[in-house]
């Protein structure tokens, strides 16, 4: 069968498609082609190359430029600056020739002998900007009558505008110049006029153009930009304190990461067992020559002394070995012997012996440790370890006030930065604050500037007065509102705050008039911080100071553990004259460094 032959299709015209609003890609592209030749005629018929287009950025530059540093400096600076080596020679001989032409002209105020030809700006043409986008050579610009003086000297001049580049303020500075020099050459015109009436002939004429020697002096003056810095590195940033101009780093964390600190060494020196059993051996032998009969049961080596205990024969009495110390210690080699008579828990007599090598406590591994981390007291301190290694841990709100004292050079101040330190890690501002004397002005000013303490670090001792004295009001004020309150202590003072706090009902101030300051409403009471008043010389201040200062500290001494201050005072020798007993007596936690006799450290002690 046949197949049915398929309808004919009739292609539709163009202006058909047109009617409907459909248009052929042609006739798309022909609109494109169109709408682009139009949008070119609107744009600026100049195409550039690149070679033009940077001569322009840089045209466009050197303008803005000029008329930044005509802003800045007025009108008397030049608005074409040179810019390469040709431009900065043809800079330096416009100069050149404006000062000779200026200098001239004052010299003979318009009476010209014959011959003279001053020279002046007319005389050439001469822009900066044309030789900067013209690439053709540059020919001298001068007559010869005054190159011949000047083009051998001029060489010096380009070579310290080069330098001058690596400096970024330098070229401020290099146009600071000749705004003040100016003014300097028309002061002393009055020696220049003399000059001329004893030489008429023209000969001296001549010989003056020898003074292109002043615009050496002025091309060799950007070197003293170097004055200024000088000027600015006085302030060394070295020598700045925290309160000067470098600005505090606020901390990140609530309390400082015991990573700041130094970490102990991962290999440790083992323990020579041997060499100790030969020592214990040793021991009962020098003990057996003066017929005490006595074992060694025991021995703890420490850090820096090694203690033996020792099991005595029935009947032997342990003073004896005490009256024995001195021979011991010659006997056995060492520097000294300390006899411990009583060793708490143990039915044993301590004989300790210095060791060998002293092995170096760190501080880091005594704060990581679990005993002061466990410390609820935001008073904490750490004193080192003792002679077994267990770090000691004490606190200074049960101490309440402390005496530090050893000869110079014992450990003091390493001690009271230790406490200091661990304090540091243990409270905030907001719980604990320092008030910090220190008359040797080194020991304690690295703390200036940490957010603890209530005032910067006094150094001056008339200031230690009014400190103290602020103090002992801070006391008289604390004692008040604790009576109102009816509590015994700081601490339970700061609990009634916060339970009120919780209950949403903060206790005003029971002591507080409308004209006691400047606040418009009542104030409430808020939560006392611990106080440490910390004296690095304690007998310097005694001495400058003197009775002011003693009442100041006996009473402080005497009231202050139940406000919250607590007193640390450091000195070298606690005799009665530093120290008198009213305040000795009240100070009943001591600690004594070496010192140099058992005199002393019974004073101390």
């Amino acid at each position: 069968p046949q197949l049915p032959r398929p309808k004919r299709i009739r292609v539709p015209t163009r202006r058909e498609l047109a009617s409907y609003g459909i248009k052929l890609p042609s006739q798309r592209a022909a609109e494109e082609k169109a709408r682009e030749a139009q949008r070119n005629q609107y744009d600026s018929g100049d195409q550039y190359n690149d070679d033009e287009i940077d001569a322009m950025q840089q045209d466009e530059l050197a303008r803005q430029f000029a008329q930044t540093q005509q802003q800045r400096y007025g009108e008397q600076y030049q608005h074409d600056v040179p810019v390469n080596a040709e431009d900065a020679d043809a800079a330096a001989e416009a100069e050149l020739a404006r000062q000779f032409a200026q200098t001239q002209q004052q010299r003979y105020s318009g009476e010209q002998p014959a011959g003279a030809n001053p020279f002046s700006l007319d005389d050439f043409e001469f822009s900066p900007m044309k030789a900067l986008l013209d690439d053709g050579p540059h020919e001298p610009l001068f007559t010869p009558i005054v190159e011949p003086v000047q083009q051998p000297q001029q060489p010096v001049a380009p070579q310290q505008q080069y330098q001058q580049p690596q400096q970024p303020v330098a070229p401020q500075q290099q146009y600071q110049q000749p705004q003040y020099q100016q003014p300097q050459q028309q002061v002393a015109p009055q020696p220049q006029y003399q000059q001329p009436q004893q030489p008429v002939a023209p000969q001296p004429q001549y010989q003056q153009p020898q003074q292109p020697v002043a615009p050496q002096q002025q091309y060799q003056q950007p070197q003293q930009p170097v004055a200024p810095q000088q000027q600015d590195t006085l302030l060394h940033p070295l020598l700045m304190r925290n309160g000067d101009s470098r600005p505090l780093h606020k901390p990140t964390t609530p309390l400082p990461s015991l990573d700041l600190l130094t970490p102990p060494p991962s290999e440790v020196e083992p323990v020579d067992t041997f060499a100790l059993e030969q020592m214990a051996r040793l021991v009962e032998a020098r003990l057996a020559d003066f017929r005490i009969k006595a074992d060694v049961v025991n021995y703890s080596p420490g850090p820096v002394i090694t203690r033996f205990e020792l099991n005595l024969a029935p009947g032997v009495k342990a003073a004896r070995i005490s009256n024995l110390s001195r021979d011991l210690a010659r006997s056995l080699s060492t520097v000294a012997v300390r006899v411990v008579e009583v060793i708490p828990g143990k039915p044993y007599v301590g004989l300790e012996l210095p060791n060998k090598k002293r092995q170096t406590v760190y501080l880091r591994e005594v704060l990581d440790n679990a005993k002061f981390r466990d410390n609820p007291s935001p008073l904490t301190v750490v004193l080192g370890k003792d002679i077994a290694g267990e770090p000691v841990v004490a606190d200074l709100a049960k101490m309440p006030h402390l005496l530090v004292a050893g000869t110079t050079g014992s450990g003091k101040s390493v001690g009271v930065n230790a406490m200091i330190l661990s304090m540091l890690y243990k409270a905030q501002p907001e719980d604990v604050r320092f008030i910090m004397i220190d008359p040797k002005m080194l020991e304690l000013s690295v703390y200036e500037g940490i957010p603890h303490l209530l005032t910067e670090v006094v150094t001056d001792m008339k200031d230690a007065a009014n400190a103290l004295r602020w103090c002992v009001n801070e006391m008289e004020r604390r004692y008040k509102l604790m009576s109102a309150l009816g509590v015994r202590n700081l601490a339970g003072y700061n609990e009634k705050i916060a339970e009120a706090d919780r209950m949403m009902r903060p206790i005003p101030d029971p002591y507080w008039k409308p004209g006691d300051s400047m606040d418009a409403q009542h104030p409430v009471l808020k939560k006392e911080p611990y106080i440490v008043v910390l004296v690095d010389e304690f007998a310097d201040l005694m001495m400058t100071v003197g009775k002011k200062v003693e009442e100041l500290i006996a009473r402080l001494a005497q009231k202050a553990r139940a406000a919250g201050i607590h007193l640390v005072l450091a000195t070298q020798r606690p005799s009665v004259d530093v120290i008198t007993g009213l305040i000795k007596a009240n100070i009943p936690t001591r600690i004594a460094f070496t010192v140099s006799s058992k005199i002393d450290s019974r004073t101390i002690l």
